[in-house]
């Protein structure tokens, strides 16, 4: 299996990850989404595996997927048939 974490240096919460990743034994795949930000067709997906979480009500996934587009600078914008996203300034 392939880990990649979506990092970011100057974050406490993605230097521990790391670590922990480490210490288990794990070397994930880095890339720091400042410098390499996601490209569409990966938000795009993210967006879609959110939605079929909100349409199972499986709400906690839906957050977390939420929560992690958030972490990548995306702003998501639910509305009656989906969703629409976009860039944080």
């Amino acid at each position: 299996m392939t880990i990649t974490l979506w990092h970011n240096p100057r974050c406490g919460k993605s230097r521990q990850t790391l670590e922990l990743l480490r210490a288990k034994g794990i070397e994930p795949t880095v890339r720091e989404y400042l410098k390499q930000p996601p490209s569409k067709a990966e938000v795009e997906t993210l967006i879609a595996e959110r939605l079929k979480a909100r349409q199972a009500r499986n709400w906690a996934e839906a957050d977390r997927l939420r929560d992690r587009l958030s972490a990548l600078n995306v702003v998501v914008m639910d509305n009656p048939t989906g969703a629409t996203w976009r860039m944080k300034d």
